[in-house]
């Protein structure tokens, strides 16, 4: 099952993303932004849920929804810097270990709830939410109208949705293309398929959002995505001595180091790109 193969790679790669992208201290696994003049990782990261929140028109109060909220860090960022109720869901239970303990560790607790949960099926009543947010977790899903659909249902009338996200390029892939993104590079992370920009624009027009648009946010990622080709190596070696020593790595490990690698390529190639996808209710 997809929900399974998502779980598996979290829990198998936890040790990876706190070693790279420094886990434990920023508390986020995506790409950020790095704008002119961002001196760090931590501060691309806040870039991004800066934007975020200005999109989605934020403020004290507000309900929000991180759906694929990771290990929380946006939800927390966003309960401590705007005093809104930050809900976020995830598929990892280990996931929400940890954002529960980084919450508290924030003095947040009380402004952040962390379940369980599929973003494509939620529990939630309809019209709950201010706004929805999402970083680099809707690519997960094979089926991402569903998300939309849901989304919809659970946002207040005005509410707005606002997702950070990896897009193919291209409507259509030559057979090496295909293989580079996907077999290559995004199988690394359980991604199957991605939506192209127009994709998620004409879904968001079918079902009856207003405001709908993309920003086009590639060229401010792309220091995250040479500090992705670079660990490579360093992993690349790490495997070779696990091999060595008897102790190798599965497939899961395996593909996400290769995905490392191949992110970059692929991007090079202008085979994917990485927008802000909004939309109002």
């Amino acid at each position: 099952m997809v929900e399974d193969s998502i779980i598996e790679y979290y829990n198998k790669t936890l040790n990876a993303y706190k070693d790279g992208w420094a886990l434990e201290k920023n508390r986020q696994l995506n790409m950020g932004l790095w704008f002119p003049g961002t001196k760090s990782l931590s501060e691309a990261l806040q870039n991004l849920n800066e934007e975020l929140a200005r999109k989605a028109n934020i403020s004290a109060g507000h309900r929000v929804l991180d759906a694929g909220c990771g290990v929380g860090g946006t939800c927390i960022h966003l309960a401590s810097r705007y005093d809104c109720n930050a809900y976020g869901i995830t598929l990892v239970p280990g996931q929400v270990e940890l954002a529960q303990r980084f919450a508290m560790e924030s003095n947040v607790s009380d402004r952040t709830d962390f379940r369980i949960m599929n973003y494509c099926h939620t529990t939630f009543p309809d019209n709950y939410f201010d706004a929805i947010v999402g970083i680099e977790s809707i690519c997960h899903t094979p089926d991402k109208r569903s998300f939309l659909t849901e989304a919809l249902r659970i946002l207040k009338p005005g509410g707005r949705l606002v997702f950070a996200e990896n897009l193919q390029a291209k409507p259509r892939l030559t057979p090496e293309e295909h293989k580079i993104l996907y077999t290559y590079a995004y199988e690394g992370c359980k991604i199957s398929t991605l939506f192209t920009g127009e994709q998620y624009l004409t879904n968001l027009k079918e079902l009856g959002f207003s405001d709908y648009k993309i920003d086009d946010v590639t060229p401010y990622i792309w220091p995250s995505i040479r500090r992705m080709r670079r660990l490579y190596y360093f992993a690349w070696i790490y495997n070779k001595y696990r091999a060595w020593a008897g102790r190798p790595f599965g497939p899961t490990e395996l593909a996400h180091t290769r995905m490392c690698y191949y992110l970059y390529t692929s991007l090079k190639r202008n085979l994917w790109s990485y927008g802000l996808v909004q939309a109002t209710k």
